[in-house]
């Protein structure tokens, strides 16, 4: 019997390299890419109501 060969191709994709915002949320990491933020605002003390 004839030997059995595979070739495999792998898609060259380019990097890109972006930037996250990343913040716990209960107990919960997440990130928003930086380019959709328009602002940051500094969270300030809690008063209890």
């Amino acid at each position: 019997m004839g030997a059995l060969s595979t070739t495999r191709q792998v898609a060259s994709v380019p990097l890109q390299e972006a930037q996250y915002l990343t913040f716990l949320l209960a107990g919960e990491m997440f990130a928003i890419g930086i380019l959709g933020i328009k602002e940051i605002i500094e969270y300030g003390n809690v008063t209890p109501v």
